[in-house]
């Protein structure tokens, strides 16, 4: 894009461990025993919406901007990093949904393309996500009903015209 483009969305956030986020580092485990969790969401962030071009029309125009990518979600009920994690307990109805993207900026020049909308965001583990898994991670849990799911990429509006009387 050159410098006279509009500007792109910016990249919604992340919603990670909607029940609980555990970051462990130097080794150090975790040990959740006889723990339910239940109903709780790791939402992601929407993306922002792409800027506006509103320049008079010329040879090689402006475009108008990109929404932004929707925020990605892991872990609706437990998110956990680090080494030796050791679960017991149960893991239901929690959600873990990926944001939906921003829409693509409007082009206020007639027959001028929109920027194109955002992607969504991707939504994993809606019940526990572990991140390394490793050979020595121990579960011992009751896990249903639980969601992950990606967001909504989102539009790309084609021109917008004002008319003035």
């Amino acid at each position: 894009m050159g410098s006279d483009d509009a500007n792109a969305g910016g990249v919604g956030g992340a919603g990670e461990g909607g029940g609980l986020y555990f970051a462990g580092a130097g080794g150090t485990g975790m040990i959740v025993d006889s723990t339910e969790f239940s109903s709780n969401r790791a939402i992601g962030g929407a993306g922002g919406a792409g800027g506006q071009n509103t320049l008079v029309p010329k040879v090689g125009a402006p475009l108008a901007g990109v929404g932004g990518a929707g925020g990605d979600a892991r872990g609706g009920g437990l998110l956990a990093t680090g080494s030796s994690p050791h679960i017991a307990g149960t893991f239901s109805q929690n959600t873990a949904a990926g944001g939906v993207g921003g829409d693509g900026g409007q082009n206020s020049i007639q027959f001028g393309q929109g920027g194109d909308g955002g992607d969504g965001g991707y939504g994993s583990g809606g019940g526990l996500f572990l991140s390394p898994s490793g050979l020595d991670t121990t579960i011992n849990a009751l896990i249903s009903g639980n969601t992950a799911r990606g967001g909504v990429a989102a539009r790309a509006p084609r021109f917008q015209v004002s008319l003035s009387g």
